[in-house]
């Protein structure tokens, strides 16, 4: 296992470029037995190094390991706990500036978020994802997200959704854009949503009426 920084900051980019890649080579040639201690190892050294920080935080989420912990440190809410919950809970939605997988030029962190989600089907990380506030190009990488999310199993994302305008107005966005784009004179996701009004969850359900609603009205706004 490589010791300096430059070459600890070199293994955690392969590392974790191979994750967002390909995540069954990731799990394959890196197994938690050989990599997860030197891992936690390497992420307090590095809390100055935000990027490979992380990096380091995501991959230990990703295998299982101090899960909230390390998503907190993936999102940036680490840095500025009670700063950034209150912006989480605005109306407006979050820009999670703090974290550098926003802030990179490429977006990353819809896609690591998806991720992780996809992992351990834990609905705090589903959260982070729908609360993103993002737009123009940068709002791609989170409609795509929540998309292949909502095609895979929309009742999870209802689930998540409820209680929350903004996460159901985000939620509205996406869906107009994609069935209006597929099928403009059949909107195929409010057919999805009668079908899941009748859910035995209340939460999916009574989220399910007021998108199908909304669907139907003007806009909300994004």
């Amino acid at each position: 296992m490589p010791t300096g920084a430059g070459a600890v900051r070199e293994q955690v980019d392969r590392a974790f470029d191979t994750l967002l890649s390909n995540p069954p080579l990731f799990e394959r040639i890196y197994p938690r037995a050989r990599y997860v201690p030197t891992w936690s190892q390497w992420l307090p050294a590095s809390r100055s190094d935000r990027t490979t920080y992380e990096r380091l935080a995501l991959m230990l989420a990703y295998s299982g390991i101090d899960s909230t912990r390390n998503v907190d440190i993936v999102v940036g809410r680490d840095i500025r706990p009670k700063d950034w919950e209150e912006a989480r809970l605005a109306q407006d939605g979050l820009g999670i500036h703090d974290s550098k997988l926003f802030r990179d030029g490429m977006n990353l962190l819809p896609q690591a978020l998806l991720l992780l989600y996809s992992k351990s089907g834990e609905e705090r990380t589903l959260g982070f994802l729908l609360d993103l506030h993002t737009d123009g190009h940068m709002a791609e990488g989170q409609d795509e997200a929540v998309e292949q999310l909502w095609n895979a199993d929309p009742a999870p994302v209802l689930r998540c959704a409820s209680g929350s305008v903004r996460r159901q107005n985000r939620l509205v966005s996406i869906l107009r854009a994609t069935d209006y784009r597929n099928r403009p004179e059949i909107p195929g996701a409010v057919r999805t949503l009668g079908v899941l009004s009748r859910h035995a969850d209340p939460r999916v359900s009574q989220t399910a009426r007021r998108l199908a609603a909304s669907l139907n009205g003007p806009p909300p706004r994004r």
